[in-house]
């Protein structure tokens, strides 16, 4: 049985997590899997199942500060040689560049990397890396891709960027959806929600993710502001958490908006907020292919999103499965969102076209079977 392991992080309530997680739950009993990671922590850990070892490498004399890093790259390459790891398949850009570390020193070794991001947008936000490590990325590592067995990527658009602007040969990227467990999504929709209350003489928008930059929930609020100026039956429900939490928090307050916008934080199970919605909104700057979206489509909650670069345009089809709002058009997502909550069947008309999509589109077993195929092609 082949030895693979699925390189991830940390496991943080984070989108390429929660894919190497579901991935290697439907693999697991295909090859003998174990996960990979700097730390063993985070709200996800509990979803793998129990018979997928972790091995955890900030450990050592030498995991510390800076030196940290350099730790990292000799605790995997140790450890993939004397396990003798046929593929390592990588889902975030340090553990990419950690698992072709490890090739330069193990030929024997099949490494399968990923990115779920737009990487010329992803790397102006930069988010938690430094000046360097971004300089570093879009210099030096993004070119180390090709040295990769196969680079995964989620989204036609993404794999155009890498091509044009960062020099990654196109005959290395295959495009694989991010998988979704649909049966679970679908029952943990239906579970009782005791944390809020939902009032029937109430419409609801909600949101679902980090509240950093890239996610422009501070648009969503002048958005909520616009639309609460048309109806007053309108409650927006954020969920998530994450450094712009006081901010975002303050602009409610400042807008007299904090009576009906409710910052709920983390919620492990999300889908029955989502399935009591009437609408959910995505503003961010930039996505790779927000598997959120998908997720929202499974709860048949209509969906209004932004066009960015890249992600959500081959996700919905404007008019027909969602609506498509450019990035400065606060008028027409408004416009958009009233048209939904006045009209019952336009919403279950979209909620339904995109159900169907998601559910043909992001199974796990549709996108397990491509990782199956990826694997016996390297193999």
């Amino acid at each position: 049985m082949k030895k693979i392991d699925f390189f991830i992080p940390n496991f943080d309530d984070l989108g390429a997590q929660m894919v190497a997680i579901n991935v290697a739950n439907s693999l697991s009993s295909n090859f003998h899997i174990k996960f990979i990671v700097f730390l063993a922590d985070g709200k996800f850990r509990n979803l793998l199942n129990s018979d997928i070892g972790v091995v955890e490498l900030d450990r050592g004399w030498l995991n510390f500060g800076k030196v940290k890093v350099i730790n990292r790259f000799l605790q995997y390459r140790a450890y993939s040689k004397k396990s003798k790891t046929d593929i390592v398949i990588s889902f975030s850009p340090m553990t990419n560049i950690v698992a072709l570390f490890a090739k330069f020193f193990n030929r024997h070794l099949k490494v399968v990397i990923q990115e779920h991001c737009f990487p010329s947008l992803a790397i102006k936000d930069r988010q938690n890396l430094s000046f360097f490590w971004a300089l570093m990325f879009k210099m030096v590592f993004f070119r180390m891709y090709n040295y990769s067995d196969i680079f995964i990527t989620i989204s036609e658009a993404i794999k155009i960027d890498f091509v044009n602007n960062f020099k990654v040969r196109a005959d290395v990227i295959k495009i694989v959806r991010n998988p979704i467990n649909i049966n679970k999504i679908i029952l943990n929709s239906k579970e009782v929600v005791s944390e809020f209350n939902f009032f029937d003489n109430k419409k609801y928008l909600i949101v679902v993710g980090r509240l950093v930059d890239q996610k422009n929930f501070s648009r969503l609020l002048d958005i909520f502001d616009l639309i609460r100026k048309k109806r007053q039956d309108v409650e927006l429900i954020i969920l998530g958490q994450g450094a712009n939490r006081d901010a975002l928090i303050k602009k409610a307050n400042d807008l007299k908006l904090d009576a009906v916008t409710h910052f709920l934080g983390f919620n492990s199970n999300p889908y029955k907020f989502m399935a009591r919605a009437d609408c959910f909104c995505l503003t961010s700057v930039w996505e790779g292919l927000p598997q959120v979206l998908a997720e929202a489509m499974i709860c048949k909650v209509p969906v209004i999103s932004v066009d960015c670069n890249s992600g959500p345009r081959e996700m919905i089809i404007n008019g027909v499965s969602g609506y498509l709002i450019k990035q400065d058009d606060n008028n027409e997502f408004v416009q958009r969102v009233c048209e939904i909550l006045d009209d019952e069947h336009l919403r279950l008309d979209i909620a339904s076209k995109a159900y169907d999509f998601a559910v043909a589109e992001y199974s796990i077993e549709k996108c397990s079977k491509k990782y199956l195929e990826i694997i016996d092609l390297i193999s």
